[in-house]
């Protein structure tokens, strides 16, 4: 390729990285509007520590929010929960005339395939509401003062006893009464119909101080038929949809995108899980999740196990601890609202996928030589700009395109620079920040091309994090190894001539201890192999957390950017360094999947990335002196004659 038009790709390179960062800054913008946090506690949680502490639930309720509480949650028991804390009965018209007789003359003829609930006036005002709504339950009996109100319905015990039964109106008003925000946790059923929804929605909507709703099955009310009237109905209660983190629901994402209110995370501790957790860890765990993830409602799970002393003294120095850490990180506690619809503007996204494309000719004349990389380019150029300029809203080719960005750059940034040429420490160093810098360009396009709030919210994600991890470090060994770049024919005949060469044991044995290396780091570039992390490595995690405030990744400081160093402080000149090339090749990797967490705020990942880099220098340099002092006591003990090489 000609000097002229490499000139002219690399312009292009700048042109789309000067919109990427522009885009990058509106998404910052975006992001520092969206500060606001509900802490919220559990109802039943704060009823116990009241009875423990011999308050009254909605004193201890108002003192709770002077340590920072903003919000009560109330997790919908079912029919089944209120029989076994006897606040109703549910009974055949057999066993109704043989427990109430009294009510048989009111009700008239018993029928024994009906489900008859009984309960007192208050508990009908509250399961009342949302038993007609659901099941269309009628009312046999219920006349205000006179004795028990009686509900009927054509459902068997078995299909009601895990049906939602509602919420406490007076739980809810205690609520009310210390100022604190509500937080609903809503059952679907079986059954669900356009009606039954719509009644539901007119319930909530009158449910005073209501913040944030919350579902509590693996898929929401509606799911998959009328996902949509179930949104449209939400608009009426006028408050967001909250998704649990890890937790995936189905059809919630529809609804997020489509309701008013709009969708925000929730992030707590599994009650299962809690007696792992101290209280320093549990804080940790709440503030990692709302500064690094954007979790704007947390649950906060109080420590009530009857072993510890003083459960009063404990929990509100975890509420009060967690809020101040909050707070300290540009948090604000109040009422949240999800991030406001934001699309970047079409010309935009153009121009960062034409820099992209620029990318990638430059590196496929790493690999082909002559002319098909200009036909290659103007080619996907031309289909670019007909699906970014003309095409739908699908975010499917955007995605395309960020993981091109993020396999091509960090793939170029290596075999441009990466050269047999040893250099001193300093000028080695130099360059491990010019390969990343190049890397970085690769983020920043990504980044700039799915900046939609979409992606901000996880509504939707970064595809493709395996082939991000591994392509990079395929083309990276097949450059080094092959030194392809002349007439295609030439480098794939060496291929041919490997292929064609017996295997030796050593090789087949090296071969396999790469294949469960690479399967091990394949494994931990997401979140389904957290066994595979070492305690020791939990430990150094949780110290970094708390020394620099964002942890940078473990893949960078202490393996990538130090080999990378090391590589080129050495020079690549034979494959005895193709173990130090592709180590180093993982941090630039990591460097830039860094900013594929797109839910995790921009300026979180580009501190992470600045503490990587200055912390795996500093590990590099380390390791090149380890390096050079080894070499220097080997070539005096085992080589004596031969001149040792002064340090650089």
């Amino acid at each position: 390729m000609h000097t002229s038009i490499r000139a002219a790709l690399a312009a292009v390179i700048a042109v789309a990285l000067v919109a990427a960062v522009f885009l990058g800054v509106q998404r910052v913008q975006l992001e520092q509007d969206f500060r606001n946090v509900e802490m919220a506690v559990l109802y039943d949680e704060v009823a116990y520590l009241a009875r423990v502490e011999g308050k009254q639930t909605v004193e201890t309720l108002h003192e709770l929010r002077g340590f920072g509480v903003t919000s009560v949650f109330f997790k919908e028991p079912t029919l089944g929960d209120l029989v076994a804390a006897g606040r109703l009965t549910l009974v055949s018209g057999t066993q109704l005339e043989l427990l109430f007789p009294q009510l048989v003359g009111r009700l008239g003829a018993m029928d024994p395939a009906l489900t008859y609930i009984v309960c007192d006036e208050g508990t009908f005002l509250d399961v009342g509401p949302y038993l007609e709504a659901r099941i269309n339950a009628r009312t046999a009996i219920g006349t205000p003062g006179e004795g028990p109100y009686v509900l009927v319905t054509e459902l068997p015990f078995s299909l009601l006893k895990d049906l939602g039964a509602g919420f406490s109106q007076r739980e809810i008003d205690e609520v009310n009464t210390a100022g604190l925000n509500v937080v609903l946790q809503v059952r679907t059923w079986n059954g669900v119909t356009g009606n039954g929804i719509r009644a539901l929605a007119a319930v909530l909507e009158n449910v005073p101080g209501l913040s944030i709703l919350i579902f509590n099955d693996p898929a929401v009310p509606g799911y998959p038929g009328i996902t949509w009237l179930l949104a449209q109905e939400l608009n009426r209660v006028g408050v967001p949809v909250a998704e649990i983190e890890f937790f995936p629901q189905a059809g919630l994402k529809q609804v997020g995108t489509q309701t008013a209110g709009g969708l925000i995370m929730m992030h707590t501790i599994p009650t299962e899980e809690m007696p792992k957790y101290t209280i320093r860890r549990a804080i940790d765990r709440y503030v990692l999740a709302a500064t690094e993830r954007n979790a704007r409602l947390l649950l906060i799970r109080l420590f009530l196990q009857p072993e510890q002393t003083d459960l009063w003294q404990q929990n509100t120095g975890l509420l009060q601890k967690t809020a101040q850490r909050l707070e300290n990180n540009g948090l604000q506690l109040a009422t949240a609202s999800s991030l406001p619809p934001y699309q970047p503007a079409k010309s935009l996204i153009f121009l960062v996928g034409l820099g992209v494309i620029a990318g990638g000719m430059l590196l496929w004349e790493r690999f082909v030589a002559g002319r098909s990389a200009l036909f290659l380019g103007l080619a996907a150029a031309l289909l670019w700009a007909f699906l970014a300029l003309v095409g739908g809203d699908s975010n499917a080719t955007l995605k395309l395109m960020a993981l091109a960005a993020v396999i091509i750059f960090p793939t170029l940034a290596v075999v441009t620079q990466a050269s047999p040429r040893k250099l001193g420490i300093g000028l080695a160093t130099v360059m491990l920040l010019k390969v990343s810098a190049i890397s970085l360009i690769g983020a920043a396009l990504m980044v700039g091309l799915l900046s939609d709030a979409r992606f901000l919210m996880k509504l939707d994600q970064f595809s493709g994090v395996k082939l991000a991890h591994l392509v990079p470090l395929a083309l990276v060994a097949l450059a080094f190894a092959f030194k392809p770049g002349g007439p295609a024919g030439a480098w794939l005949h060496q291929v041919r001539n490997l292929l064609d060469k017996p295997i030796l044991i050593k090789y087949a044995v090296a071969a396999a201890v790469i294949g469960v290396v690479g399967l091990i780091y394949l494994l931990r570039t997401g979140n389904e192999a957290t066994m595979l992390i070492a305690p020791l490595e939990l430990k150094i995690r949780a110290f970094l957390d708390q020394v620099l405030a964002v942890r940078p990744r473990t893949k960078e400081f202490l393996l990538g950017h130090p080999f990378m160093l090391l590589l080129l402080y050495l020079g690549y000149r034979d494959v005895r360094y193709v173990p130090l090339l592709l180590l180093g090749t993982v941090g630039q990797i990591s460097l830039v999947n860094t900013f594929a967490h797109l839910h995790t705020p921009l300026l979180i990942s580009l501190a992470r990335a600045g503490h990587g880099l200055w912390l795996g220098v500093l590990i590099g340099l380390a390791l090149v002196a380890v390096w050079w002092l080894g070499v220097r006591i080997y070539k005096a003990t085992v080589t004596p004659d031969i001149p040792v090489t002064r340090w650089k």
